[in-house]
């Protein structure tokens, strides 16, 4: 999933953001869920991205609470 997402920005657009959500597994077992926001940083001569900038949160907290909203409304 991360190449894929890497590969994405040879023709995104200045200023786009591009976004993924996806999981690693923790040095205790547990499983953290991230989100990372990237655009291009620089191009070089030639218009292709030569370095990206990325933000990575942890959503753990987002996302469990997503799955007992989804549960509760299955539920129902």
């Amino acid at each position: 999933a991360q190449a894929v997402f890497l590969n994405q920005f040879a023709t995104v657009a200045d200023k786009e953001i591009r976004e993924l959500v996806f999981r690693l597994r923790h040095a205790d077992g547990t499983y953290r869920w991230f989100l990372t926001q990237g655009t291009v940083f620089r191009r070089n001569a030639h218009n292709i991205p030569t370095q990206i900038i990325c933000i990575t949160q942890d959503i753990t907290q987002l996302k469990e609470a997503e799955f007992a909203l989804r549960d509760t409304l299955g539920q129902l």
